[in-house]
């Protein structure tokens, strides 16, 4: 009996880890992958002049897929959703990298992605969470 307790015991503890190397896991991937998306982005414009057309999410104008590995648009981020450019001078923003199409967001990994990437305020900096089409990351590329 007390072997059971024992091993129910340390089985609990691995659960639990195992759900925090995971949500890191995630937060590190979606980081690389946002990085990746913007830096994308910088030289595109440097190429050509300006930034790629915003096409909705999941994607993005031919000349552009070029910058990008293979599949990226058309594969679900880490934190669900699919990736898209946004182009929005009416919110003041010449370019940003977003998410749309995102259902049910974990707040706690997209506050701990803000973390890595900017200053842990999803109200403030580069990294910020818009209300807008039922809530969406975005990483200001230039404003």
């Amino acid at each position: 009996m007390i072997v059971v307790v024992i091993i129910g015991m340390l089985a609990t503890m691995a659960v639990a880890l195992f759900g925090k190397v995971r949500q890191n896991s995630v937060v590190a991937t979606f980081a690389n992958d946002l990085r990746v998306f913007k830096s994308a982005m910088e030289v595109y414009a440097l190429d050509n002049g300006d930034y790629p057309a915003d096409t909705g999410p999941g994607t993005a104008p031919a000349d552009f897929l070029e910058y990008l590995p293979p599949n990226f648009m058309e594969t679900q981020t880490p934190i669900g959703g699919l990736w898209d450019i946004d182009i929005d001078a009416a919110a003041g923003v010449t370019a940003a990298v977003g998410v749309g199409n995102l259902n049910e967001p974990n707040m706690d990994v997209i506050l701990q992605i803000d973390k890595r990437v900017d200053d842990g305020d999803l109200s403030s900096g580069s990294f910020l969470w818009l209300p807008v089409d039922g809530g969406r990351p975005y990483w200001i590329v230039e404003e």
